[in-house]
């Protein structure tokens, strides 16, 4: 889907996209707001903007008051990635790699589950990685790692819950500002080697 402008605006309800690569648009791959929207082995690549929308930054995919699960997609080389208020993000199997903006994954009171994810290689503002703004974090069998931002590479919390599990985080560049960290077991700080991923 490439639109030109908005590649996918959702309102309500609970849509499935499965197989579908939406890029090249000007504005959000995909919008949505208060609904319960799922994608499967979906791509969002080259989505562009030229301006911060209402309420902060667009990014490939913008969520506003959803449920939303994500499974084994790709959110690549996008002005932004993920912007998340409120609601809940579950993510399985997902690659989030090589985008700018603010942060790749931002969540404004918003609870995300990142399990088998890998975030690498994005260009943030504050944070390459994610940012949390209220809301809770779950990092479970995850990668963040080799990420770049202004304040922090991998993880800048200004207010909520981070809980990491299995999961490789590059310790140097996470920076608490508040909130609270919940360590389990099983935590790597370790460079991964993994090859550019696609």
């Amino acid at each position: 889907i490439s639109a030109g402008q908005w590649g996918v605006a959702i309102t309500g309800g609970a849509p499935r996209l499965e197989n579908v690569t939406i890029q090249d648009n000007e504005a959000p791959g995909v919008y949505a707001q208060v609904s319960s929207p799922t994608l499967v082995g979906c791509v969002l690549e080259s989505n562009t903007y030229s301006a911060s929308g209402p309420g902060g930054p667009v990014s490939a995919l913008v969520l506003d008051r959803c449920q939303t699960a994500l499974s084994n997609c790709r959110i690549q080389g996008n002005a932004g990635g993920i912007t998340a208020y409120s609601g809940t993000l579950d993510a399985d199997g997902c690659i989030v790699a090589h985008n700018g903006g603010d942060a790749s994954i931002l969540l404004y009171d918003a609870s995300a589950d990142l399990e088998r994810c890998t975030i690498t290689r994005n260009h943030g503002d504050w944070s390459g990685g994610i940012i949390l703004q209220g809301g809770d974090l779950h990092l479970n069998h995850t990668i963040v790692w080799g990420n770049c931002g202004y304040d922090s590479d991998e993880i800048l919390v200004w207010a909520g819950t981070v809980t990491t599990e299995c999961s490789d985080v590059r310790e140097v560049g996470v920076l608490f500002f508040g909130g609270t960290r919940v360590t389990g077991s099983g935590m790597l700080d370790h460079e991964p080697e993994f090859c550019d991923p696609k």
